[in-house]
């Protein structure tokens, strides 16, 4: 449609609007067409003519810059069922307004597809740059990436020949796969093929060793010593670290790691053998404060201890945890990046033994699952104030009925709820929403309907948003049960 034809029938429409008869305005090739007709049809003929043009006939030609998408593919579940939408919605936007978004949003994910269902496309899609959503979304994310998913078929596995057939998030899901029962073969193919890569890609593809990180993975990441990307060799430094214990080479001064062991006291104990321990400094000044937690920003585990002599296994084994919550924490913190597991696993036993449990939670996304789950019930025995920390647990499903109900953490939550219902005293209260929230994915279903029972008999009104995730849990779960196959997967 150029513009004289649109001005045409701008007017006939203007000429509609103000009650006159718009016949005389009429091009002359709709003229003859309906000049047959008796007066009081013309118009009506005229008006269908001209919706046709509007709608159909005389569309805007589309820009040229427009490039047409790919179908969006089908993932391997199918979408929350209608019904239920709204709830997904709900507890999808509740994760948006608390503390650790990110991580709280792919565990949702993760809870809906251990029912058998995926986000509704209009509801949730990921970035294209996502990596922390449930392997599920890859080909959404590939899609995102304007590749063509429909195009062709993939073959079954990923090999050098074909590395190329595969989108990049279709490659992360199968190499995380593969990393997870054959680490040789995991490396010798990111090996072989990441550095023909860009930056950020790279970067993810050397990120996935970090699974199952062994001695044999030293000379690859040694290689990458003299990488393009800065990120790329500051990852590949920290994982020697922990294969090798080595003083991490970034450029640190000895002079600050020396000013940092002056806020460190070191005592011996022991009758004949005696042994020394470190303890931390007792801090006369906010000054002081200020100064230790710059040192630590700039120091590493390694330059720490070789600067005392010894490596990072036995500083921390003499560390004298109990004294210092900030010091302690920054000094796991970097054992949680920096040491092997085994050394990492005995880290975490002290802490537990010693009920350093909010210390602890630093290790927990590198620690085996037997673990995770002592720590889990620890928390759960613990302060209701504290149960944040089960965010680190990574755990869904974890919970029966039995472990909620009589957990002093729980209790407490519950008295809480009735003192605002009752008394409208509403302290602590604000935790209440994150921690509903969480037991949405550490329970069950059986545990999540026990909770929800349990708080509604406490006084929370039926219709807070807090519940959407217990009642999502619960409704998707009914329908696997009532369900369990019935063609819901999708090609």
């Amino acid at each position: 449609m150029n513009d004289q034809e649109h001005l045409s029938l701008v007017r006939l429409r203007d000429c509609w609007m103000s009650g006159g008869a718009a016949f005389a305005l009429a091009p002359d090739a709709w003229k003859s067409l309906i000049d047959t007709a008796a007066d009081e049809e013309r118009e009506r003929w005229l008006l269908a003519i001209a919706g046709q043009a509007f709608d159909v006939a005389l569309r805007p030609a589309a820009p040229s810059v427009l490039v047409k998408s790919a179908p969006l593919p089908r993932l391997a579940l199918p979408t929350v069922p209608d019904q239920h939408r709204a709830m997904f919605k709900v507890a999808l936007k509740l994760t948006q307004s608390l503390w650790n978004t990110g991580l709280r949003r792919s565990r949702l994910l993760a809870l809906v597809a251990s029912r058998g269902f995926t986000a509704h496309p209009l509801d949730w899609m990921p970035t294209a740059s996502d990596t922390e959503s449930p392997a599920l979304y890859a080909p959404w994310v590939d899609w995102l990436n304007n590749a063509d998913t429909h195009q062709k078929a993939p073959p079954e596995t990923l090999t050098e020949q074909s590395w190329d057939d595969f989108y990049p998030a279709a490659r992360r899901v199968l190499l995380s796969e593969m990393r997870a029962l054959n680490p040789a073969a995991a490396r010798a193919l990111i090996e072989a093929k990441a550095d023909k890569e860009p930056a950020e890609t790279r970067l993810t593809l050397i990120t996935i060793l970090n699974h199952r990180l062994g001695v044999d993975d030293a000379p690859y990441l040694k290689s990458l010593a003299s990488d393009r990307s800065g990120k790329v060799r500051d990852l590949a430094v920290h994982l020697l670290a922990r294969l090798e214990g080595h003083t991490l080479p970034n450029g640190e001064a000895s002079g600050i790691v020396a000013e940092l062991v002056g806020f460190i006291e070191q005592s011996k104990t022991g009758i004949i053998f005696k042994k020394i321990f470190y303890s931390p400094m007792e801090i006369k000044s906010a000054a002081q404060q200020k100064r230790r937690d710059e040192l630590l920003d700039q120091c590493s585990l390694a330059n720490l201890a070789a600067m005392l002599n010894i490596d990072e296994e036995e500083f921390l084994a003499r560390w004298q945890f109990g004294k210092d919550n900030d010091m302690d924490k920054s000094l796991v913190e970097k054992a949680a990046f920096a040491v092997n597991d085994g050394v990492l696993a005995q880290l975490a036993d002290r802490l537990l033994a010693s009920d350093l449990i909010g210390t602890l939670s630093f290790l927990l996304p590198r620690l085996d699952e037997p673990r995770r789950l002592t720590f889990m019930h620890a928390m759960l025995d613990g302060q209701f104030q504290s149960l944040g920390l089960l965010d680190h647990s990574l755990f869904i499903n974890a919970l029966k009925p039995a472990d909620i109900a009589g957990s002093r953490a729980f209790k407490a939550m519950c008295a809480v709820i009735a003192e605002k219902a009752n008394t409208g005293n509403d302290r602590d209260y604000y935790l209440v929403p994150s921690t509903l929230q969480l037991f949405g994915f550490l329970a069950d279903s059986h545990a999540a309907q026990s909770v929800l029972d349990a708080v509604l008999a406490a006084g929370l009104s039926p219709t807070d948003p807090a519940l959407a995730l217990l009642r999502l849990n619960t409704a998707l779960s009914s329908l696997e049960r009532s369900s369990p196959t019935d063609g819901r997967t999708t090609p």
